[in-house]
């Protein structure tokens, strides 16, 4: 009895010492730290605002602090707002963190009646909860991108665009009562068929179904449409075909939503991400998309791969295409005219079509690396794993044999 104790408590020991060597790794891989950075945390402490460990004063500078949230449903064009907004001077939001949708998670799992109940006897009410929730959410927000904001600049807004949170708007506008959010939504055909073209895996979606992928479409958007509508003066909702058609007017109406003046490098996205002054993950399937000047090349091109026979059975599968405004029985759709600027664009990326596909495929070929050394992680880790196992079972032998 004691042999088989000991062992368990060994293999506790044995998986949690594998997880957190593992997350090192990840993090010195992808650069968040280095070795140095480990050896000095102590003498980084004070490089975050000390307020942040007074709970009276976090709550209340978490309370007073206007942030932006940019969501809705994947492959519709969040990215490309969050890099016109990131161009702004006075707006910071950065890559997706993928963080704040798993604390989301695990709020509702412990908004269960059963949690609730082990919570309070713990001592753990809902203001502690929220104010938690809070702290942690600033942190990420306005620490994930400190090397990218300039500190001379005074009243920046800070953003988070990790899509799936629009779910969540109602409980994040209680955590954070001056916060506002931009919904944005495109039509579903482009989106399903951009999600299945590219890969794109999102929980429950059935990548070699269009009809299974429209329909759950259809109940994320109007999950999200529900949310923006009940916190309705602090949400707007735009048109991804809309933005990239007349973005200059978009844009203004986006800025005088959240009371930011207009600036002209809204429109120079692209120009800001050569010189480094954005943040782009090599991970976001949209990258190589936005390192573009704004253009048309994804307006309709889904058009050509979306199934003929779909085409009778739009009305009843995604019924939330008529509620945002488009024409589900239109192929091409009628968008609307586009602005000068965008024509100018496509006509330069026209003459520099051999520069713009180098570069794109730079940011394919990054991902792949990248792609390429994760999968190597997760092998050694299988290895770890079966090797673990093959003991495991040869104690086990062991103990039977000699018990």
């Amino acid at each position: 009895m004691v042999v088989i104790r000991s062992f368990s408590h060994n293999r506790q020991f044995y998986l949690l010492s594998k997880s957190c060597i593992l997350f090192i790794i990840l993090l010195i891989f992808f650069g968040l730290i280095t070795f140095d950075d480990i050896q000095q945390k102590n003498s980084n402490q004070n490089d975050h605002n000390p307020e942040i460990f007074d709970s009276q004063g976090a709550a209340k500078r978490a309370l007073a602090t206007p942030l932006l949230f940019i969501g809705g449903s994947p492959r519709s064009g969040t990215t490309l707002l969050r890099v016109l907004l990131d161009s702004h001077p006075s707006i910071r939001c950065g890559a997706e963190t993928h963080v704040l949708q798993n604390l989301m998670i695990l709020y509702w799992r412990l908004s269960l009646p059963y949690e609730k109940i082990r919570l309070k006897l713990a001592g753990i009410d809902q203001n502690l909860l929220y104010s938690a929730m809070r702290n942690f959410m600033l942190e990420i927000i306005q620490n994930h991108q400190k090397k990218f904001v300039d500190m001379k600049t005074k009243d920046i807004l800070y953003c988070n665009k990790d899509p799936l949170l629009m779910n969540n708007a109602i409980v994040i506008q209680k955590l954070f009562p001056k916060a506002k959010f931009i919904h944005i939504v495109r039509d579903g055909r482009a989106v399903v068929n951009s999600l299945i073209k590219r890969q794109v895996i999102i929980s429950n979606f059935n990548l070699s179904d269009y009809g299974d992928c429209l329909k759950r479409w259809n109940r994320m958007v109007s999950s999200m449409n529900y949310q923006c509508s009940r916190i309705s003066k602090s949400c707007l909702t735009i048109h991804y075909e809309q933005l990239i058609l007349n973005p200059k007017y978009w844009m203004s109406v986006v800025l005088k939503f959240i009371g930011v003046p207009w600036n002209d490098s809204i429109l120079k996205h692209d120009q800001l991400i050569k010189s480094g002054r954005i943040q782009l993950s090599l991970l976001e399937r949209s990258t190589e998309q936005v390192i573009k000047p704004i253009n048309l090349d994804a307006l309709t091109s889904w058009v050509k791969s979306f199934p003929f026979e779909m085409r009778s059975k739009i009305d009843s599968i995604a019924p939330m295409l008529k509620h945002f405004g488009y024409d589900p029985h239109s192929y091409p759709p009628d968008y609307g005219r586009v602005d000068e600027f965008v024509l100018r664009n496509m006509e330069e990326m026209k003459q520099q079509s051999m520069i713009w596909a180098k570069r794109e495929k730079k940011v394919i070929d990054g991902r792949k690396d990248i792609r390429k050394k994760l999968n190597e992680i997760n092998q050694n880790i299988h290895v770890l794993n079966d090797r673990f196992e093959e003991e495991h079972k040869s104690v086990n032998e062991d103990l039977i044999e000699y018990g």
